[in-house]
């Protein structure tokens, strides 16, 4: 057959060109050609869609740093070389399975939000950030500036301490309040004996 040109072959082959590889070229340029492990493709591959079995892999790079695959209960995007997986964009969304519900959003040069059921409830600011419900902690609050918590209704919009929220501090009404919410006593003083307590007005 001549370069560029197609060739048929007709009858048996013998062993061993029935176990040497098959090549398909296009204008004399060699683009498939399969191996014993697979095929070898030569170029750009477009194709409509691309379906693969549980703990089948997709790998990307030489080194095969980047894997994607799901092992029958999970999905992964695997990075297992070096550098950082990152995930870029102009504003990233993660959502619910179903595209119907935001987990965190993400945006360039703004805000970062965090959702919980489809909720906002942390933004994220030039300032620092707005939490909107309540936070719960278990270990120790660092401020380095200073804590706002905005005027109360008298139930809500305070600082609680304590388990049971003994000790509650806030503003109402233009007044300011020390509370001592259940029967126990309220105890103000040092950390030991013959310490004072200075109180002064503004």
């Amino acid at each position: 057959r001549q370069k560029g040109g197609a060739a048929i072959v007709m009858g048996s082959l013998s062993p061993k060109t029935r176990n040497a590889q098959v090549e398909l070229y296009h204008n004399g340029n060699k683009k498939f050609e399969t191996t014993s492990t697979g095929a070898i493709i030569t170029g750009r591959l477009i194709i409509d869609g691309l379906d693969l079995g549980d703990s089948e892999t997709i790998r990307l790079g030489d080194s095969q740093d980047l894997q994607l695959f799901h092992n029958g209960s999970h999905s992964y995007i695997s990075d297992l070389g070096t550098g950082d997986l990152r995930i870029t964009g102009s504003a990233v969304h993660i959502q619910n399975a179903a595209q119907s519900e935001n987990m965190i959003k993400c945006f360039e040069g703004d805000r970062v939000e965090l959702y919980h059921n489809n909720s906002k409830k942390f933004e994220t600011s030039s300032a620092g950030g707005t939490l909107t419900g309540d936070l719960t902690v278990t270990g120790n609050v660092y401020v380095g500036n200073h804590l706002t918590i905005q005027d109360s209704d008298g139930s809500s919009d305070m600082l609680k301490i304590g388990t049971d929220e003994d000790l509650r501090i806030y503003h109402y009404n233009n007044n300011t309040y020390i509370r001592q919410h259940t029967d126990k006593p309220l105890i103000i003083g040092g950390t030991s004996t013959g310490q004072s307590l200075y109180l002064s007005p503004p």
